[in-house]
């Protein structure tokens, strides 16, 4: 898990985050989940998130085939993870 996150930048629907890109990509019709250059289709069921938010943080996480992808903590500037989830949710 990623810890000491204090800061993201939404890029269209990517997200650089401590380091690392993640987000939505769309080719043609078919919307994929990027994590550091892999991506997963999100055409079937083989994937999941969580979003936990606290007073002061949360903690994103995406899962394929069941096993964690992606973990991120969030501090106080969570705005582009929470612009991320709500485009997971509309998929």
């Amino acid at each position: 898990m990623k810890t000491g996150m204090e800061h993201g930048v939404l890029l269209g629907k990517l997200l650089a985050w401590d380091g690392r890109v993640l987000g939505l990509v769309r080719e043609g019709e078919q919307w994929s989940f990027l994590l550091d250059g892999e991506r997963y289709p999100l055409n079937n069921r083989r994937w999941d998130f969580e979003l936990l938010l606290a007073r002061d943080g949360g903690l994103f996480t995406f899962y394929w085939d069941g096993e964690t992808k992606c973990s991120l903590r969030l501090l106080s500037d969570r705005q582009g993870v929470l612009d991320l989830y709500e485009h997971l949710r509309k998929i």
